[in-house]
């Protein structure tokens, strides 16, 4: 019986000191995802001034309309 008693009570320490362990660590994923958070801020802010400094892109030139090319050949027949 006593053997049974001091394994319930060793068993009892294990869960307690392992729930301070996970506590703490629980404390310290809501530190770092705090700084994640901060850090991915940064990062955005960053990207938007880099693409306002960005030269903006080229124009395509201007398409032509199909039906200027046809005054050409029909002129170019006769």
């Amino acid at each position: 019986m006593r053997d049974a008693l001091a394994l319930v009570r060793e068993h009892a320490e294990r869960v307690d000191a392992l729930t301070e362990q996970n506590a703490a660590l629980h404390e310290k994923l809501e530190q770092f995802s705090g700084q994640v958070g901060f850090l991915q801020a940064q990062v955005q802010e960053r990207d938007a001034t880099i693409k306002l400094l960005q030269a903006p892109p080229d124009e395509p030139a201007p398409r032509r309309r199909w039906w200027s090319f046809r005054g050409r050949i029909w002129r170019w027949g006769r």
